[in-house]
């Protein structure tokens, strides 16, 4: 098998593309996307449970 591959390698070539990095970069940026979107409606929910909390705070304090 080793003398099988040894005989591929003179026969392959191999290029680097730079489409490639373009995609793997626009994977990234998707992914980071994805996860800034998350954290940024998980802080409006959090402001809305904020919101919630001051209200009640403010009816309890003026009873």
């Amino acid at each position: 098998v080793a003398v099988l591959g040894a005989g591929f390698t003179n026969q392959t070539t191999v290029k680097a593309d730079s489409s490639s990095r373009d995609i793997t970069e626009a994977g990234v940026s998707k992914f980071w996307k994805s996860k800034f979107d998350a954290e940024q409606n998980r802080a409006n929910e959090l402001e809305k449970k904020l919101s919630g909390y001051e209200k009640d705070y403010k009816t309890l304090e003026q009873e």
